[in-house]
């Protein structure tokens, strides 16, 4: 990788990770479409993805989670890790800002299935930037010690599959 596309890389995941600092973690004030005591606010999400396309990849990455309504989320991400081609091994990293619908927001059962759209930003290294449409089904599975485990899969940038936890 030149030094140029790395210190690209770097400037946009500390770019998108300057939009998760503090100030948007703390709490926000509720909604209209929330009911009382259900705050808007940002929680933490770990994740790992493994991609297949041109240029096949893993990463890991973190992000937050905010709700907007009742039965909608906003999720932004940000990823780093490797990915292969043809060509050889190097760097990948990416940026994902999706909206999730809960079909199951009350979370009547032990796991609840969603669908979530986007757009997103993927390097490659051999590549470079390109942006990305995403569509994702998941699904979220009872809280654990204040943690939510997902598991996702779908396309965006060619086959993407992944999972972690929200707090």
């Amino acid at each position: 990788m030149t030094p140029g596309a790395t210190a690209r890389l770097l400037a946009s995941v500390v770019a998108l990770l300057a939009l998760l600092d503090g100030r948007l973690l703390a709490a926000q004030a509720p909604s209209a479409g929330q009911p009382p005591g259900e705050e808007a606010r940002w929680r933490a999400v770990a994740r790992l993805d493994v991609f297949v396309s041109r240029y096949a990849a893993v990463q890991v990455g973190g992000g937050a989670s905010m709700r907007i309504d009742h039965d909608l989320r906003l999720d932004l991400t940000a990823a780093v890790g490797s990915s292969w081609a043809q060509s050889g091994a190097g760097l990948s990293g990416r940026g994902d800002a999706l909206m999730r619908f809960l079909i199951d927001p009350d979370r009547v059962k032990s796991w609840g299935l969603y669908a979530a759209g986007g757009v997103g930003t993927r390097y490659d290294e051999g590549d470079g930037w390109r942006a990305e449409l995403i569509a994702l089904i998941g699904a979220q599975f009872r809280q654990h010690a204040h943690v939510m485990p997902f598991v996702e899969a779908g396309f965006g940038g060619g086959v993407r599959v992944g999972g972690g936890v929200r707090w």
